[in-house]
């Protein structure tokens, strides 16, 4: 991340960090506070709205100024007595760009992560560690990787996950058989995706999806 930083401002591009799935997740300043890179444009996706619909994109005030009409001329500012730099501007409008209501829920949710983030991580980690455990005691590989609130179940011995391709390679239809025991159990998870927790998650669903792991690794799918 370090040199691909150096390259592109050697060379003058724009780095974009797309944080959609990793910005409030991976950790609260999203992936360039784990690797401590100051992009030049971040894009956010839902989970920055609780539950609203929003999407941000924010940035060096040099390039968000682009689609700021009143920065260089308003593109519909006809006969205004003066000459309009209206081909400088990327106009950008819609009905629900600054939404007062959507974006007091923004707020809300980065006060209340600022709050409990390092709380559902931790909550995050012991999910994580006891799948693990669970499956080493019913001798049924699997490995919950990732990194903040995110992680996926993959089943696998290799020691290492490092690329997609290590994925691939994994009992993905072992994973799938997992899934659906799953949702018999009253856990639901997307069928071979990622599990993404949040600080409604508390005790209660802790037990409740360790329990479930317990009884499918046990009864179901012991010594695959």
């Amino acid at each position: 991340m370090d040199e691909l930083r150096r390259i592109t401002n050697h060379y003058g591009i724009v780095l974009i960090y797309d944080e959609v799935k990793t910005g409030f997740r991976a950790a609260l300043g999203g992936a360039q506070e784990i690797y401590n890179i100051k992009p030049d444009i971040t894009t956010l996706g839902k989970a920055i709205g609780g539950g609203f619909p929003i999407g941000v994109v924010g940035g060096k005030k040099e390039i968000m100024n682009i689609s700021r009409p009143k920065a260089s001329g308003d593109v519909f500012n006809v006969g205004a007595g003066k000459q309009s730099s209206a081909k400088d501007i990327l106009f950008h409008s819609g009905t629900y760009n600054g939404h007062p209501t959507i974006l007091a829920a923004g707020i809300a949710t980065i006060q209340r992560l600022e709050q409990d983030f390092n709380q559902t991580l931790s909550y995050t980690n012991r999910l994580k560690s006891n799948i693990e455990l669970l499956g080493e005691k019913a001798k049924v590989p699997l490995k919950a990787i990732g990194i903040g609130t995110i992680f996926s179940v993959v089943c696998t011995r290799e020691q290492r996950i490092s690329h997609y391709r290590d994925l691939q390679k994994s009992n993905l239809s072992l994973r799938k058989e997992l899934d659906f025991h799953l949702l018999n159990e009253g856990v639901y998870t997307k069928p071979l995706n990622r599990y993404s927790i949040s600080t409604a998650h508390g005790e209660r669903e802790l037990e409740l999806t360790l329990r479930a792991y317990e009884t499918i690794l046990n009864h179901r799918l012991g010594g695959s």
